[in-house]
């Protein structure tokens, strides 16, 4: 891989990568410099390039970042409530009717008491 030679901010020709800190990992980017990856110390986590969805993997279900409440949000319990229309009421739970937590499409996703849930699934 070529690396392209940039200036930087004082004018100075950077091969386009530099390391910051002195420990963790590091991963290309899209600007050509290495940054920390986060992945190491917090899971998978994807980076938007150009404005768009942040995304992370937390307990095997898939969570994105929501920029108005500034914090993550679990994306199954998105979809359910776009399904149903609404926010969902407490006491509620949203139930992957195969068992894959990944698959969140709104066939697969069915929003059921926290008793019958728990039926469901034996505790």
């Amino acid at each position: 891989m070529a690396y392209r030679k940039s200036y930087s901010r004082n004018r100075s020709y950077s091969r386009g990568y530099s390391r910051r800190g002195n420990s963790g990992s590091y991963r290309r980017s899209s600007t050509r410099s290495y940054r920390r990856s986060s992945s190491y110390r917090y899971g998978r986590t994807s980076r938007p390039r150009y404005g768009g969805l942040s995304t992370r993997t937390r307990n095997g279900y898939s969570q994105y970042y929501d920029r108005r409440s500034g914090s993550w949000k679990y994306t199954h319990r998105r979809v359910a409530e776009k399904k149903l229309g609404g926010r969902i009421r407490r006491g509620y739970e949203v139930h992957h009717r195969n068992g894959n937590k990944r698959d969140n499409r709104s066939s697969n996703l069915t929003v059921v008491s926290k008793s019958k849930h728990r039926a469901i699934h034996g505790r």
